[in-house]
């Protein structure tokens, strides 16, 4: 399924089955994911003045294992 959204990401639009361009210029998707949640309920229940700051870095790898850099690169937080 995410690699139909990279050419999305990549150039704005996409093709449908008959070819038809689909513009997402003006788009904002939403991508949600429950990866590294239990390692994050874990950190808070441990470390409940956790920062935000630290809580991305602490998943960082977990993201990076899973999702292509071109996602990435392309995601915030």
């Amino acid at each position: 399924m995410l690699n139909l959204f990279y050419q999305v990401f990549d150039r704005g639009f996409m093709r449908d089955g008959e070819g038809r361009e689909i513009d997402f210029r003006n788009t904002v998707i939403l991508m949600t994911s429950n990866l590294g949640s239990d390692l994050l309920m874990q950190q808070l229940s441990e470390k409940p003045e956790t920062t935000e700051s630290e809580l991305h870095e602490l998943i960082r790898p977990l993201l990076r294992d899973h999702f292509q850099p071109a996602l990435l690169a392309v995601s915030r937080p």
